[in-house]
């Protein structure tokens, strides 16, 4: 308890550094572990440090837990920053599948932004 307090105390400040050294100690205990990597993937592409970013929000997406659709999308998004449009457009086809509501609206866009990107129409790959 008192590593997650201190955790999201980090998140409060903004300290993307302390945000990441907080989760990586919290991610040893089983109940916040797909949370802990998801914050440290968040903070890594906060920080720009998209590699490491990718590699965390690939294995909290592979997790089951709350945070396994987010570290997904983070996921697909660090190919979109890295100028792997294709990669992230893929990804994200595959994840809005699965979802619905808001998250699926969110990738949704995304998608659109790939399309863009990539100079495609709009809804390419976007199938109802």
């Amino acid at each position: 308890k008192a590593l997650y307090e201190a955790a999201t105390a980090a998140e409060k400040s903004g300290d993307n550094e302390a945000i990441i050294a907080a989760y990586k100690k919290l991610e040893k205990n089983k109940q916040y572990a797909n949370e802990a990597i998801y914050k440290q993937a968040m903070a890594s592409m906060q920080l720009n440090r998209i590699d490491e970013a990718q590699a965390l929000a690939k294995r909290a997406g592979g997790m089951t837990g709350p945070y396994a659709v987010q570290s997904m999308i983070l996921y697909a998004d660090t190919f979109f920053k890295k100028g792997e449009i294709k990669r992230a457009k893929t990804i994200y086809i595959e994840m809005r599948r699965r979802l619905s509501g808001d998250t699926k609206g969110v990738v949704t866009r995304k998608i659109v932004a790939c399309n863009k990107a990539l100079k495609l129409p709009e809804n390419d790959g976007i199938e109802n």
